[in-house]
């Protein structure tokens, strides 16, 4: 009776890498020993021992990948208890004012209450706008904060599986490792950063307007006022966010150029006819 793959650890997946990256050094040296006279096939020989020797010393620093990530935070002086904190506070603030303008709008359409800020605020042209702009804020930031959960959670887990895409012969699943194990490491460092980043730019960009705001002026509606406040908004929450996710997007492609051999190109992606020595219409092509 075969006996059944059990998977409960990142570890476990590293082993099945370990024995594809064994299985890729001993087709490299049967490709190389080959007695035939193809060059475009013997090549692959000194490629696969190549892409083996590469998984294993990619199985060897595992652990002080996660380590130096580890580090790396603890050197920039951020954490990931710190970020979830922030963007807690971030989606309580966004739920409320939601919540909280959107009553208005409600109640005072249907007349339940009445009042000088209310008729001034239903009156704001730019009322229903705002409201739209903060569910799509709030909606964004939750499906952030869960990936966000997903990346500090399960960073062992990615990095094993893009080593055993690494592993796997011929390149097949080289270009999806490269990738997995860049924008395992990249987001896990570059995430808790975030919360810095957009008070960084909204510093820059708002941070004498927004302190010299006050309730009053806010209260009263003031055109000027109140366009600084979406402005800030939209710039913290929305804005700011997906200039850095690009950040760490364009990133993660150079870092997975990297780690992928600039290329990760499948070595079986080829036209067979010119691995006979033939060009595409077919006509004989000596062997170089």
């Amino acid at each position: 009776m075969a006996q059944s793959i059990l998977i409960s650890q990142p570890e476990d997946i590293l082993i099945y890498a370990f024995y594809l990256a064994g299985l890729t050094y001993f087709l490299g040296v049967i490709f190389y020993a080959l007695p035939i006279p193809l060059k475009r096939i013997k090549k692959w020989g000194p490629l696969l021992i190549k892409d083996s020797i590469y998984t294993l010393v990619l199985l060897s620093i595992y652990n002080y990948i996660i380590y130096s990530s580890h580090y790396i935070l603890h050197l920039l002086g951020v954490s990931w208890s710190n970020y979830f904190l922030n963007e807690s506070q971030n989606l309580n603030t966004l739920s409320t004012i939601y919540v909280i303008f959107s009553a208005i709008k409600i109640a005072g359409s249907a007349n339940i209450i009445t009042g000088v800020v209310t008729s001034s605020i239903l009156s704001f042209t730019g009322l229903n706008a705002f409201i739209n702009a903060t569910s799509d804020s709030l909606l964004a930031y939750l499906i952030l904060y869960y990936f966000s959960l997903i990346i500090y959670h399960l960073l062992p887990w990615f990095l094993a599986m893009g080593v055993l895409f690494m592993s796997l012969p011929f390149r097949l699943g080289r270009s999806i490792g490269s990738g997995l194990i860049a924008s395992s490491i990249v987001f896990y460092i570059g995430l808790p950063l975030m919360t810095n980043f957009s008070n960084a730019l909204v510093g820059i960009l708002y941070g004498g307007i927004i302190s010299s705001l006050s309730v009053n002026t806010i209260l009263s509606l003031d055109e000027i006022a109140i366009d600084n406040l979406i402005g800030y908004f939209g710039i913290y929450y929305i804005i700011s966010r997906v200039l850095f996710i690009f950040i760490l997007v364009s990133i993660t492609g150079q870092l997975a150029n990297i780690i992928g051999d600039s290329s990760g190109k499948m070595l079986i992606r080829f036209e067979p006819l010119m691995v006979f020595g033939k060009n595409k219409k077919g006509e004989g092509k000596g062997e170089e």
